[in-house]
């Protein structure tokens, strides 16, 4: 009987390890699309600001933008707070952090990543489970142009050849059953992205 109870606490614990706790909920790989598109365009009104900025800074600020607006996003791309670490090779990846603090901390899982397709002009979005979604970009513009440049110049550097994603197609889209559900923080919300700079 003793035995019987220590094995069924140990399944249970197994279970909830499994089911539970320390998995993270996927990302709304459709509205992280939409929230980049918007960021491109808006990124454009800081032209007069950025206009004599190293491009350095000029990367810091869109990334800088980027990040608060998936974080405060209605309805929410993610209902945890996101990280991004813009990637050597031009990809944006998204992470879960845990804590809130903008870097990446051990245990803060890898969510998805946003790279562009500048031969279709396309955002892609993936996550490292092969679920894709695509989008068109609107924004143009002298920094949208900066922002789109520098990464499609990354991933030459790191060796992605023009044409390397004619056959990233998008997955079916999920059925709601499957979204993410907002949580009680992005509920009592922040604004929307859409009134960031």
């Amino acid at each position: 009987m003793i035995t019987r109870n220590i094995f069924a606490a140990l399944l249970g614990l197994g279970l909830l390890a499994g089911c539970g706790g320390n998995n993270v909920q996927d990302a709304d790989l459709d509205r992280a699309l939409d929230v980049t598109d918007t960021t491109l365009t808006k990124f454009e009104s800081m032209r007069g600001s950025l206009g004599a900025a190293t491009d350095e800074v000029k990367m810091q600020e869109f990334s800088a933008m980027l990040i608060r607006n998936m974080n405060t996003a209605a309805p929410p791309v993610h209902p945890d707070p996101l990280g991004l670490e813009m990637q050597e090779d031009g990809a944006m990846a998204f992470f879960h952090d845990r804590n809130a603090d903008g870097a990446r901390s051990s245990g803060d899982k890898n969510l998805f990543k946003i790279e562009i397709d500048g031969e279709d002009q396309r955002l892609i979005a993936s996550t490292d489970n092969g679920y894709t979604r695509t989008q068109g970009f609107s924004g143009s513009g002298l920094l949208t142009g900066f922002i789109i440049g520098s990464m499609l110049n990354r991933q030459r550097g790191a060796g992605i050849a023009p044409g390397s994603f004619k056959n990233r197609a998008a997955s079916p889209k999920r059925s709601a059953a499957t979204s993410p559900k907002p949580s009680a923080r992005s509920k009592s919300g922040s604004g929307s992205y859409s009134s960031g700079k």
